[in-house]
């Protein structure tokens, strides 16, 4: 399973170099190593830290999401183009009055040779693209009480059988037929925009961690606003003022 946590002892998850998502290097990440700052209480320390860290590390762990979603995109834009001029190659040898072999036009090799590495792409040795049954990436959050896990699943672009069929038809004496480019560009269309999607899902995710981190900040800085009262505060003068009257009111003279 792959999984991306959001630790509380600060553990640093991420695609990034690590061979299964979840698991710590027992070293923090560059992001994480900061300044010596003054001396403080080990109770200021623990809760800033503590906070810090997690939302650090969502942050980073949707990140990396964006990332491997974006080289998603990427090779499946560029195995769309690679198809086309595959395509373009076939047509000219169907056109030619010598007619050789498909498989003898090194311009039809290089382009199976490219198609091969695009779709066997990786991203810090995970998988862009599978046959439908690999776990999906999972990033987990925690927002103040609600908890989520987010899916990034790996394109199950392998199980295409245009695309199977394609890749095979190197070796064949015959060129493939118009159709099977056309199925598998149909294909290809609906993985690009299976990734747009979890692109915007992620960005969504990540606006409303910046809001919950925004939100945490201000709770901090300014606790009056969510109705905490400090000394001198206004509400916290209204709460003696009641109390007061309500002790005048019990204790009659």
């Amino acid at each position: 399973m792959r999984i991306f946590h959001t630790h509380t002892n600060c553990e640093a998850t991420s695609l990034s170099g690590s061979g299964q998502i979840g698991r710590s290097s027992g070293q923090l990440v560059p992001s994480q190593i900061k300044k010596k700052s003054p001396p403080s209480t080990n109770s200021e320390k623990q809760s800033a830290y503590s906070m810090r860290s997690k939302l650090e590390t969502m942050k980073d762990n949707l990140r990396d999401g964006a990332i491997y979603v974006r080289k998603q995109a990427e090779n499946l834009r560029s195995i769309d183009h690679t198809v086309s001029l595959l395509r373009n190659e076939y047509l000219k040898v169907m056109n030619s009055n010598t007619n050789p072999k498909p498989g003898q036009r090194p311009e039809i090799l290089l382009h199976h040779q490219a198609l091969n590495s695009l779709t066997s792409g990786t991203f810090y040795g995970h998988p862009l693209f599978g046959y439908g049954f690999e776990n999906p990436i999972r990033i987990h959050l925690k927002l103040g009480s609600q908890s989520k896990v987010h899916s990034i699943p790996i394109v199950p672009l392998l199980s295409s059988h245009p695309l199977q069929a394609l890749l095979a038809s190197s070796k064949s004496t015959q060129a493939p037929g118009q159709d099977l480019f056309q199925s598998l560009q149909v294909d290809v269309l609906n993985a690009l925009l299976g990734a747009k999607d979890q692109e915007d899902a992620l960005e969504l995710l990540e606006q409303e961690l910046l809001r919950h981190g925004n939100a945490r900040n201000r709770l901090r800085t300014h606790p009056e606003a969510e109705g905490i009262s400090k000394p001198g505060s206004p509400i916290g003068f209204l709460r003696r003022l009641i109390m007061t009257l309500s002790l005048k009111n019990a204790c009659p003279s």
